[in-house]
């Protein structure tokens, strides 16, 4: 323990969850902290990702709620749920200007064996994009991070960092209501070049699935613009 703290105190190498400091085979985060990071495990709806226990599934592996609601994508991805440790890494990595933390996240998802499935004959990445005005405050797109850290480790992968940008302002989803969020994001997105994605598989990326209202719009423009197929991966819903 004594070494232990000596050591963390000299590198300065603390756990960005916890705190406590870091042992030379730790990184990023403590092993006690890593330990306590949820996953999902169990059946999830193939839309919206909510686990199967204290749900009714429907055909096809999709819950009821969805059942009845329209997706411009066929199949959605998440890690875990947004909830303790993960919450926590993504906070910091997302508004505490902890960008290395990519490199964990990025981890997660390279151990999960569904989403080595769930990528498979998809080589084209496209990352939700920031308007400018945040993306000069945070001084990084959180999520690009994540699919160049991805793409270095799958020779296949394309990311295209700019196919949809952000053409207007509009308000953070996480403060508005749930028929406000799919106002909120209309006419917000635009496909730069439709021929780079006419025909391709496609993966939208991002942090956070909440209502999932900018995810299933840019779906819908990808679509409009010719994608044969759209899926969504994200960190936590």
């Amino acid at each position: 323990m004594i070494f232990k703290d000596f050591f963390s105190l000299l590198l300065n190498r603390y756990c960005a969850c916890c705190g406590e400091g870091l042992s030379f085979r730790e990184r990023k985060v403590c092993f006690a902290c890593l330990n306590r990071v949820s996953k999902f495990t169990s059946a999830v709806c193939r839309k919206c990702g909510r686990p199967e226990e204290g749900y009714s599934f429907k055909t096809e592996g999709i819950c009821r709620s969805c059942i009845v609601k329209k997706y411009n994508y066929s199949e959605l991805y998440a890690f875990g749920p947004y909830s303790g440790i993960l919450k926590d890494i993504l906070i910091k990595f997302k508004f505490k200007n902890r960008s290395e933390l990519s490199e964990l996240l990025t981890g997660f998802l390279l151990s999960d064996p569904r989403f080595l499935h769930f990528i498979e004959g998809f080589n084209i990445f496209i990352p939700v994009p920031l308007s400018a005005k945040r993306l000069n405050y945070r001084g990084y797109n959180q999520v690009y991070l994540i699919l160049r850290r991805l793409k270095s480790r799958f020779a296949d992968i394309t990311v295209l960092r700019n196919a949809v940008i952000r053409v207007r302002e509009t308000e953070f989803q996480k403060n508005l209501k749930r028929t406000e969020r799919k106002k909120n994001i209309i006419n917000a997105f635009k496909v730069r070049n439709p021929g780079l994605i006419a025909g391709k598989r496609v993966i939208v990326f991002d942090d956070i699935y909440t209502t999932g209202a900018t995810v299933n719009e840019v779906s819908r423009l990808l679509k409009a613009a010719g994608a044969l197929e759209v899926k969504v991966a994200v960190i936590a819903r």
